[in-house]
């Protein structure tokens, strides 16, 4: 470890040098010039001090401020380089200006330094900048007119060491830098909005994710015009991040995301008192388990419906949304809990506290437990239903799976069904003596053992003992059922009391003292905004027909689901449900009468699944009565012997390969899995199948929908597994082609694909999807498993296919069934 006091000697032998050339106290002693050899070779030196000592040679001098008439600076400074950089002893002996001949040859830093005409140090307008970044990151940034150079050990450099050339343990790098090419932070963000600010660092936190960290809070021109990337990825924060103000005061933090965004709202903040209050109420205060830089991601997204000038209200719900998003992760009573603790420590007066929202008339009450959670789930609800319906805030839902997990308690016990609901329990005054071991309600004493506490989060009833004392004692809101000898008590969360007194503070100040007529703003929603978009109609036809639904039906839930979701969504998801294939009514009714007339025909029409299974090609064929009294004969096992034709009935064949899988199941063998639903086959049914197989000549193929290249695969695989040249024959249905795929169809244009592409491909935005919609299993999409191009883009009858775009099936968190398509889940499904 080298001895700091030791190293810092560098800088007082050469101040006091300094002083003694310039006769300031020289009136007390005398001092001769010093001899720099004798004085450095007792030194333990430290790289960052060395390195600050020796570049300040372009600024003239180690100290501003500071004349240096007799040349001290540079005499220390050529004989301190000289030291650091020659290997050999004998340089001792020769003149210093021999050796700095020597020493510009051996790299570019060292030319610079001692034919330093012309070059600064960078930034330019900020020496303690400068030398905080030597000392703390390592890092040396000189320019000489439209270049700049930078040094730093060589293990920090992110480019292949071949590439450089590296001297004593560091490297250099010279790139260029036109200042007029590049702008500063703060020039680069003068006109932005704060939701503009907050957007570009979103996306600037992106560009950079697992890179280090980018120089830029400094007054200097360091990001590229055109793409807002630093000139160099070299000039960057290796251990700290250095921040520096209007005055050129600077400040230093550990380098980490976090402190990188702390950094940024503090750089920001001059002159913008948006971005300061932004940073005081919300981001200063955050607590450090949050991952900030999600929270600024999110918050990015929520703001974007919201006016281009955002005040306070604006603000305020796009930060509890943000916060509500970022907690999902947890159980609904401990979101709830971190929620309100979180939120709370924002503000201090309750009428800031715009989530909580109120209007004229609506019932306050928390007279009894449905009338206390009621009170709360509206007020939550106002938010999303009546102010900004994209808003991804659904803290309702909490509020009410803690009252369904309560109705759901007393629906179960012993109180009588009549009693058993929210409305029966009372809000009551309690208290708890410990002596005499009883509990008042309302005044009246029971003792421990008549109470049985309801705990919502156990979902249990409990006897009442020592241990729920304080519980009870510390509940705003305590309520309570008598029934017979049983007494039940429910202590609410005081987190959720909490949420309630905001709500009841609120309505008093604002709708009964100042008389508003309600709290929330409305943003202005157009439904021609959606309507208008292009391929709009055809979406329509797709739901429809899908659905099997009238189209004002389906209007009104295309228009309600998209409503709900960010308008950035709206046009992507418009363009890829008008690009589906769909089964219209006429192919529906035309496939039903072929099976009849093939049944009639004995063309030995078979299924490759179960009934059980009830999958497309099923509810499309009990759409008759007639025929849906007779699928469950249309078995492979009942197929006439010796049939030279047979006929495949399915309503849809994409990739085959389910077909393909069935004939490996039923003419080679293998495990039977009960999810699939094949028919079970054992070893004399199998090689019955297989006798009759090897003697057909032509399977057709009764479909709605088919992908002509998947009947080719399907005719190469039977052919392997009979060994013959057996004929696949398509006897009804409608050849899709390449519509059948998001990357090959011709619905879609090229330009519009692309669109698509980049919204889906960002995580982020799938992210920001996913928080409004009410998702059932695994997402097929996620940030490591995101190849759009083979999912299909077929509206099957009532059930999309397994490899569909699974959002265009997940209904709202407003409202689960409000969903464009479906799918009917298979056994099978994660």
């Amino acid at each position: 470890m080298v001895n700091q006091n030791h190293t810092t000697q560098l800088a007082v032998i050469y101040y006091a040098a300094m002083i003694s050339h310039r006769g300031l106290i020289r009136i007390f002693l005398r001092v001769s010039a010093p001899n720099w050899l004798e004085k450095i070779k007792f030194l333990e030196i430290n790289d960052e001090i060395t390195n600050w000592i020796i570049s300040s040679i372009v600024d003239g001098n180690i100290f501003r401020g500071v004349r240096d008439d007799k040349k001290v600076f540079e005499k220390f400074h050529n004989t301190l380089l000289v030291y650091l950089s020659l290997d050999d002893t004998s340089w001792k002996s020769q003149p210093i200006s021999d050796l700095l001949k020597q020493l510009k040859g051996k790299s570019e830093f060292y030319e610079w330094l001692i034919d330093n005409k012309e070059v600064s140090i960078f930034p330019q307008n900020n020496k303690k900048w400068f030398e905080r970044n030597i000392i703390e990151n390592g890092v040396i940034a000189l320019k000489r007119l439209d270049k700049i150079l930078l040094r730093k050990s060589t293990g920090n450099f992110s480019v292949e060491e071949k590439e450089l050339k590296s001297v004593n343990g560091y490297a250099e790098l010279i790139v260029d830098h036109k200042s007029n090419e590049f702008i500063s932070l703060k020039n680069k963000l003068y006109r932005f909005s704060l939701r503009d600010k907050i957007r570009y660092l979103s996306e600037f936190l992106e560009s950079i994710n697992g890179k280090v960290l980018p120089s830029i809070f400094c007054a200097e021109n360091v990001l590229d015009r055109g793409s807002d990337s630093v000139f160099s990825p070299e000039f960057c924060y290796h251990t700290k991040i250095i921040i520096d103000d209007e005055a050129s005061n600077v400040k230093s933090y550990e380098s980490s995301t976090t402190n990188f965004i702390r950094s940024f709202f503090e750089f920001v903040s001059e002159g913008d008192v948006f971005a300061r209050m932004l940073y005081e109420r919300y981001i200063a205060k955050l607590d450090p388990t949050f991952d900030l830089k999600k929270f600024i991601t999110k918050l990015a997204t929520h703001l974007d419906d919201f006016p281009e000038q955002s005040n306070n209200f604006h603000f305020d719900v796009a930060i509890s949304s943000t916060l509500y998003v970022c907690l999902l992760d947890l159980e609904p009573i401990k979101r709830i809990e971190a929620f309100v603790l979180q939120y709370s420590k924002f503000y201090n007066n309750d009428n800031e506290k715009h989530i909580f929202a109120i209007e004229k008339g609506m019932n306050v009450s928390d007279n009894d437990l449905s009338c206390f959670l009621t009170t709360i789930r509206n007020s939550l609800e106002f938010i999303v239903e009546k102010s900004m319906k994209s808003l991804p805030f659904y803290l309702s839902n909490d509020i009410q799976e803690y009252e369904s997990v309560i109705k759901e308690m007393l629906y179960n016990s012993s109180i009588r069904k009549e009693l058993a609901s929210l409305k029966s329990f009372s809000l009551t005054e309690a208290t708890v003596s410990l002596s005499s071991r009883t509990i008042k309600l309302n005044g009246q004493a029971y003792d421990f053992e008549a109470i049985l506490l309801v705990n919502p989060v156990t979902r249990e009833f409990s006897s009442f003992d020592i241990r729920h004392i304080t519980l009870v004692n510390k509940s705003d809101h305590v309520f309570s059922l008598v029934e017979g000898s049983v007494v039940y008590v429910i202590a609410a969360n005081s987190y959720i009391s909490q949420m309630y007194f905001f709500i009841k503070n609120r309505f008093k100040t604002l709708i009964e003292d100042q008389s508003f007529e309600k709290s929330y703003q409305i943003v202005e929603y157009d439904e021609n905004q959606i309507t208008s978009i292009k391929g709009f109609e055809q979406a329509i036809t797709v739901i429809e027909n899908h659905k099997a639904i009238d189209r004002d039906l389906a209007r009104g839930l295309f228009i309600k689901w998209l409503a709900h979701l960010p308008q950035k969504f709206h046009m992507p998801l418009v363009t890829l449900i008008q690009g589906h294939e769909y089964m219209g009514q006429p192919e529906l009714d035309s496939f039903i009468s072929k099976v009849k007339k093939l049944q009639l025909e004995n063309e030995n029409p078979f299924l490759i699944k179960k009934v059980e299974d009830y999958n497309g090609t099923h509810r499309i064929l009990y759409r008759d009565d007639e025929l849906g009294r007779t699928i469950a004969q249309l078995s492979p096992f009942a197929i006439v012997q010796k049939s030279e034709k047979v006929t495949l009935i399915t309503d849809l064949i994409l990739s085959g390969s389910q077909i393909k899988s069935a004939f490996k199941y039923y003419l080679q063998g293998g495990d039977y899995n009960s999810n699939i639903n094949l028919f079970e086959c054992n070893e004399a049914q199998r090689k019955q199948l297989l006798d009759i197989f090897k003697g057909v000549r032509e399977v057709n193929i009764c479909t709605i929908l088919f992908n002509s290249s998947a009947i080719s695969d399907i005719e190469i695989t039977l052919r392997d597994l009979l060994n013959n040249n057996v004929k696949l024959n398509i006897v009804h249905g409608r050849d899709i082609g390449g519509n059948a795929f998001f990357q090959s169809s011709e619905k879609i244009s090229e330009k519009d694909k692309e669109i698509i592409r980049n919204v889906l491909k960002k995580p982020e935005n799938l992210s920001s999807l996913y928080d409004n919609l009410h998702a059932l299993g695994s997402p097929l999409l996620t940030e490591k498993k995101n190849n759009i191009e083979l999912i299909n883009l077929v509206a099957r009858y009532k059930s999309l296919p397994k490899k569909s775009f699974d959002f265009l099936r997940f209904g709202l968190k407003a409202d689960a069934e409000c969903k464009p398509l479906d799918r009917i889940r298979e056994l099978n499904d994660k």
